[in-house]
């Protein structure tokens, strides 16, 4: 019999780079927290796409939200409180395993994401190689894939990134 894992899902994008591989070792519930993500445009967006792709897997898809307004990246905390969230929803489900979809990003502070997951429950799966496939996978299938992180923040630094090319 398969383990219970509780998948924290920050985008499409990132679940498709993991979830196949997960899928053959657990009984997968997706956790959608993600405070951080603005305006309530985009962050509608990412909501509906990880519907939809999880949908694929006939998975639970569990929805917790929360409004953040953020004036400046705030990366470490960001990180800490989802995945907090996660792990309090990890124990009081009892859930076999936890992890994490930020672990997929290349954009993202992959130790510091390990080190903030530091549990007995954690299910370690590193998803940045097969990150291209992953996103240009489900962006050819029509799914929405963003151009930043979530905060407001992340999205005016991109802006200016893209503006230097």
């Amino acid at each position: 019999m398969k383990k219970s894992l509780l998948l924290h899902i920050c985008c499409a994008p990132c679940a498709a780079c993991v979830v196949e591989a997960l899928v053959e070792k657990f009984n997968i519930t997706f956790f959608w927290y993600n405070p951080n993500i603005a305006p309530d445009k985009e962050y509608q967006a990412r909501l509906e796409s990880a519907k939809k792709y999880t949908a694929e897997f006939s998975s639970n898809f569990v929805e917790l939200h929360e409004n953040w307004e953020a004036s400046q990246k705030q990366c470490d905390y960001c990180y800490s409180a989802r995945i907090k969230k996660t792990i309090n929803y990890t124990v009081a489900n009892s859930f076999d395993f936890f992890s994490t979809t930020l672990l997929a990003g290349l954009y993202q502070n992959h130790s510091y994401i390990k080190n903030a997951c530091e549990n007995p429950k954690f299910y370690y799966i590193d998803g940045r190689p097969n990150y291209y496939n992953g996103k240009n996978g489900l962006k050819l299938k029509g799914y929405h894939v963003q151009k930043y992180c979530g905060c407001m923040p992340s999205k005016l630094e991109a802006a200016r990134e893209k503006g230097k090319k």
